[in-house]
């Protein structure tokens, strides 16, 4: 990593936490999605797909961990005793260490994939406060024996299966409390398949939140652009209409302003309150993440 432009950090005392100023990264207006997950479940592997096609920026908070452990520094010390004895990580070092990453990234990235975060609702919650806002998440998620049979595989040493069944299980408590109130933001993918055979799933996820059908190459990638009046009759004509405006359209629609539902006839005014009784059953049961997603 290069070095921080000096205006983007005002010093502290190094038992305090550095001030940032994060307002380079919220101007430029980029994507920001998160990719959490349990371990074994193809986060890098994707992580690294979504980058070579898509242009975008993928920092591990691993990675970042573990880069930082090697610096003979105060925070260095604190990271790499952690790891060495399988401790808790500070979530404001986490943060920090991201806050860093992000600043001090290529002027030319399309957007940033932010993988293995967040790990609970405080690094969520500080993530929101202090750097912005995310666009999406992805949650990739494994079958149980199929994760245990990955972490066999990479250990070093023999692993004792009970014990494996007990940390994907806290895992999973612990990602229900952290994702639970994203849940309208959250893309589950089962990755207990092959790679070749996860990733369009993947991909269509990342296309349809980002609004585009295509690798993203500008900033009108992001932007549907201004059309003409001529062009946007002939689109109602075909019955076109982009995904963000399907989701405004069905939301006005629940919400039902006076003047909306004036336009329909008491018949369909009924079908339409037995809808939105349908639909918040729905949002109420969306609120938490199902055990079978996480």
């Amino acid at each position: 990593m290069g070095n921080i432009p000096f205006s983007c950090v005002s010093a502290a005392p190094s038992t305090e936490r550095v001030q940032y100023d994060m307002t380079p990264i919220q101007n430029k207006n980029l994507p920001m999605i998160w990719l959490a997950g349990q371990k074994n479940t193809g986060k890098k592997t994707h992580g690294n797909l979504i980058k070579e096609k898509y242009d975008l920026e993928v920092i591990s908070i691993s990675e970042l961990l573990r880069q930082e452990a090697m610096n003979d520094t105060k925070r260095g010390c604190i990271v790499k005793e952690a790891l060495d004895t399988a401790r808790k990580i500070n979530d404001t070092i986490v943060i920090d260490l991201l806050k860093e990453s992000l600043l001090n990234s290529n002027d030319n990235i399309r957007g940033f994939l932010i993988s293995n975060f967040p790990k609970n609702a405080k690094q969520a919650d500080m993530f929101l406060k202090e750097i912005g806002n995310v666009n999406f998440i992805f949650y990739f998620y494994s079958d149980t024996p199929l994760l245990i049979d990955r972490a066999k595989e990479k250990s070093d040493t023999e692993l004792n299966e009970d014990n494996l069944k007990k940390d994907i299980a806290n895992a999973n408590r612990d990602m229900k409390v952290c994702l639970g109130k994203f849940a309208l933001k959250i893309e589950s993918i089962n990755t207990s398949s092959a790679p070749e055979d996860v990733f369009p799933k993947v991909e269509n996820a990342l296309i349809r939140r980002l609004s585009t059908s295509r690798p993203i190459a500008t900033e009108s990638d992001y932007v549907r652009p201004q059309e003409k009046p001529e062009e946007k009759e002939a689109e109602q004509e075909r019955g076109d209409q982009p995904y963000e405006e399907i989701e405004l359209a069905d939301t006005n629609k629940r919400e039902g302003t006076q003047e909306t539902r004036d336009e329909y006839e008491p018949e369909e005014l009924e079908k339409i309150q037995v809808e939105d009784e349908r639909i918040n059953d729905e949002e109420d049961d969306a609120s938490v993440v199902s055990d079978s997603e996480i």
